[in-house]
């Protein structure tokens, strides 16, 4: 009875193991190849700098015809350089001076490449004879290939021994696995050969495990109590008997079909969430990689900005499981505040516009203009709601465009509740109609061919409606294929002031002339002007500013247009101030602002708008135009965009981290603001670091071995009744949990910041802290009165 299980043992790990040996030749064989071509590509490259320094360096000896000078100065690179000669040619081929190996270094020019298994390099330079006459000389270095072998050498031999222990790991975790794996499967084959032997159908086989095998033994057991009970029952008459077992049956077909929809349903989450998992890891580990291998500044932001797209995909994807985790068992809760809907959609749209790329799509903001100036609504959810659904149209739509439309529906309940309605709409794929019903449902997408086309778990709209339902609104979709998709969210929103400064109005007389050839950008300008206040007139393009006639001294000329071309039509039609600026705003994406910023300072233009465009913005720049104001304005960053929040005072900072890449993380952001930062790596050596008066901060880990975040707060605290002075402590966790919270704050903890770490949540906390520590009294009102919220 052993033998079989072995020998299915042993097939099965043969099998993992031969995988595992191809996957692991053809990743070897791709990483020797590109060891190798970087390492001779870093040789030539080395190879090509040198010789160019001596061509730049034995100019002025040629021209002096002075070989003792070239000779020695080819000497001392020769040495430095560990090359294996250096030569130094004419105009007319002739040697003029070399230093090295005299039998490697060539009597005559030669061209660049392998000599053997050495190299050669050969540089072109001009430099002017006795006469004045330019001749073109050559320089060529020699330098051996022993060392790129050796390394290659070394790199082989690392990566076959970590192939050898990556197989024999692997073999023997696969090993035990498959044991654990097959040793229920032989129980219930004893418990079946015993009851097969001795007809006992009392005889039951225990269940090991809450999974499948587990299903198939109580299906086992309670087959076998059908079996005794027939037997019982048998005297009663086989018809009655027929009829249980019909029944039985009946139901074992049932429950074998809801556990085979629980597992399909298992497997393509599980599939979709690999999927969605290892894509941003693979892009994280292979630029960092790259990122690894360069030293191009450029090139090294490029991997960088990648990574950290990358990485905020991941956590999005681990954020949307735990967040319908936190819905289905109840524990998710609103903190509504007041909040600006134009600013949080702005906010959300902007940075989402990055997902675009090369697609041809346009992403525009209306607002109504009957809309309430304020709502009390949970914003970190309304960007939420806001997130899935935009993000969903962009993924969706090839071309065209993706409008977010926020109004009023209906009049005000009793004054104080507001119906606002926000309508995403696309010009994307669309979605069958028998498909509508499913869309809200977990792990399901319209389509299975959907997820390997755009990815996704399925996720995003099913928390979307749990959100909505939740904040008592509700969600509809209207969709046909072909022919776009548009969300409707309705949500009961109670009135609040808005929470920022109100901008003054646009002094009368003021008109846009809005030079765009997409509709939904003009009905969204032509919304923004009508709630300030201000005349709105549309054209196609630039080609029909002329059209509108003369503009005068209250006209603005808003332009969508990223072609400066066209910038020579732009001020044929708009007269210059006397100070010779214009009054052209030109429309920009978020990611082409450095261009429109420069496009402006050149031809004049008063500033730039970033799209989508927000009417409290449009409002500032038409301030900054009826106020006259200077050119300066065109580089000044336009109202609503981002800017890194400068650091408050040096602080002294302990920080307790158990991790090394965490602790390089917050030692490279504290130090870089120009704090004076000590690492502790676990709560017991964050006790012995602390000293009263030592430090302003203490940054605590929650969860670290030998002593924990909240043991060493809790002895910090009970140190300062005895030595006097409190320190601030700011918890640092991946628990985000209102019961982790709330254990950190009663161990005496002030503030809890969630991993990852906001860079600047940190440092607005850690410039707080720099204020009260120079103004005691200078509270949570000096940070604007508002506790950051994790």
């Amino acid at each position: 009875m052993r033998l079989p299980r072995r020998s299915l043992r042993r097939r099965l790990t043969g099998v993992c193991l031969l995988f595992l040996i191809v996957a692991l030749g053809v990743t070897g064989l791709d990483s020797y190849a590109r060891e190798r071509d970087g390492l001779e590509g870093a040789m030539r490259q080395n190879l090509d700098v040198l010789a160019r320094l001596v061509a730049a360096n034995v100019r002025s000896g040629l021209e002096f015809a002075d070989p003792q000078e070239v000779g020695e100065f080819l000497g001392h690179v020769v040495g430095s350089m560990q090359l294996q000669s250096a030569a130094v040619f004419t105009g007319g081929n002739h040697r003029f001076a070399m230093a090295g190996d005299p039998g490697l270094a060539p009597l005559a020019p030669v061209a660049t490449g392998r000599a053997g298994d050495d190299w050669l390099h050969a540089v072109p330079f001009t430099y002017r004879d006795a006469a004045g006459e330019t001749l073109c000389g050559r320089v060529v270095v020699r330098a051996s290939g022993a060392p790129l072998r050796q390394r290659l050498a070394d790199f082989a031999g690392g990566l076959w021994a970590t192939m050898c222990l990556a197989l024999c790991g692997l073999g023997l975790a696969a090993w035990w696995l498959l044991a654990g794996l097959l040793r229920p499967v032989a129980a219930l084959v004893e418990t079946t050969q015993r009851v097969r032997a001795t007809e006992d159908y009392s005889l039951r086989a225990r269940p090991v495990a809450d999974d499948e095998v587990g299903a198939l033994v109580r299906s086992f057991n309670a087959m076998l109590d059908v079996i005794e009970e027939r037997d019982v029952r048998v005297a009663r008459g086989a018809e009655r008997l027929e009829q249980q077992v019909r029944e039985r049956t009946a139901e074992l077909r049932r429950a074998l079909e809801a556990a085979e929809a629980a597992t399909r349903a298992k497997s393509t989450f599980v599939a979709n969430m690999s999927h969605e998992i290892r894509t941003p890891l693979n892009a994280v580990l292979g630029m960092a990689d790259l990122a690894m291998e360069t030293e191009d500044p450029a090139e090294l932001r490029e991997y960088v900005g990648v990574i950290r797209s990358a990485g905020a995909n991941l956590l999005g994807t681990l954020c949307d499981v735990l967040d319908l985790s936190k819905i289905e068992s109840g524990k998710l809760e609103l903190s509504p505040v007041p909040t600006d809907l134009e600013s949080v959609a702005a906010e959300v749209l902007r940075p989402l516009t990055s997902r675009i790329q090369s697609k041809p799509i346009e992403v525009v903001l209306e607002m109504a203009p009957d809309l309430a100036p304020g709502f009390l609504v949970d914003d970190v959810r309304l960007r939420q709601i806001l997130t899935n659904l935009v993000g969903n149209a962009i993924k969706f739509t090839e071309r065209g465009f993706v409008r977010v439309r926020i109004g009023a529906v209906g009049a005000a309940v009793g004054a104080a509740v507001q119906r606002v309605q926000i309508a995403v709409q696309d010009s994307g794929i669309g979605i069958p109609a028998d498909r509508l019903p499913a869309l809200f449902t977990p792990f399901t997408q319209a389509d299975s061919s959907i997820t390997r086309r755009f990815a996704g778990t399925g996720l995003g709209l099913s928390i979307t409606d749990r959100l909505v339902r939740l904040m008592g609104g509700a969600i509809e979709v209207d969709s046909a294929p072909g022919g776009g998709t548009t969300f409707r969210v309705t949500l009961p929103l109670p009135l609040a002031p808005s929470p920022l400064q109100p901008v003054p109005p646009p002094e009368p007389g003021w008109r846009l002339v809005l030079a765009c050839h997409v509709p939904q950008i003009g009905r969204a300008v032509a919304a923004a002007a009508q709630r300030l206040g201000v005349g709105c007139v549309a054209v196609g393009s630039v080609h029909e500013l002329a059209a509108v006639g003369a503009l005068g001294p209250r006209d603005a000329v808003l332009v969508d247009d990223p072609d400066p071309d066209h910038d020579a039509l732009i001020d044929a039609a708009v007269p210059a101030r006397p100070d010779g600026l214009r009054r052209v705003l030109l429309l920009a994406g978020y990611q082409d602002l450095t261009r429109a910023a420069a496009r402006c300072q050149e031809r004049r233009y008063a500033g730039y708008l970033i799209k989508p465009v927000v009417g409290r913005e449009l409002a500032q720049r038409l301030l900054l135009l009826q106020s006259d104001a200077a050119p300066g304005a065109v580089a000044a960053a336009p109202a609503g965009s981002c800017r890194a929040a400068r650091p408050g005072e040096p602080l002294r900072i302990l920080v307790a981290e158990d991790n090394a890449v965490n602790q390089k993380l917050i030692e490279r952001i504290l130090r870089r603001d120009g704090h004076e930062v000590t690492i502790t790596a676990n709560g017991r050596f964050c006790v012995e670091a602390y000293a009263p008066g030592a430090f302003d901060v203490v940054l605590m880990d929650m969860q670290m071995p030998e002593m924990s975040g909240i043991d060493a707060a809790a002895h910090i605290r009970r140190g300062e009744v005895v030595h006097g002075g409190r320190v601030p402590i700011i918890a640092l966790t991946a628990n985000t949990s209102r019961e982790d919270r709330d254990a950190c704050l009663q161990a005496g903890m002030d503030e809890v910041l969630a991993k990852p770490l906001s860079i600047p949540g940190l440092r607005a906390l850690l410039a707080q802290q720099g204020r009260r520590r120079i103004d005691p009294d200078h509270e949570t009102a000096a940070a604007g009165g508002e506790e950051p919220r994790t």
